[in-house]
């Protein structure tokens, strides 16, 4: 079951992708733990469900191709994919865009 509705999803999103595009600097190789961008973008959760949050929100940005998981692991990174679009979003006004299904 899902906690989050689609417009949480762009709601909590963008500030998430953005925090991983500060602390990566851009660059697609760096590494950041899900769960501490999720803490560092201050989102308080009455009832606890962070981690179940916090993968909601990586499972739509990685859908989406805005960023990479790993195999067992709970670092993300920024994809390759949408880089110009992440710069975008995080340097200016632009919002979170969807995929279209293939």
């Amino acid at each position: 079951m899902s906690l989050l509705s689609n417009d949480e999803l762009q709601r909590f999103g963008k500030p998430f992708l953005c925090e991983l595009y500060r602390r990566a600097m851009g660059i697609v190789g760096r590494h950041s733990n899900k769960y501490r961008i999720f803490s560092a973008i201050g989102v308080n959760l009455s009832g606890g469900g962070e981690r179940q949050v916090t993968d909601e929100i990586v499972q739509f940005l990685r859908l989406n191709r805005y960023i990479r998981t790993f195999e067992d692991s709970e670092d993300i990174a920024l994809s390759d994919d949408r880089l110009d679009d992440t710069r975008r979003i995080c340097e200016g006004a632009s919002p979170l865009t969807t995929m279209s299904p293939p």
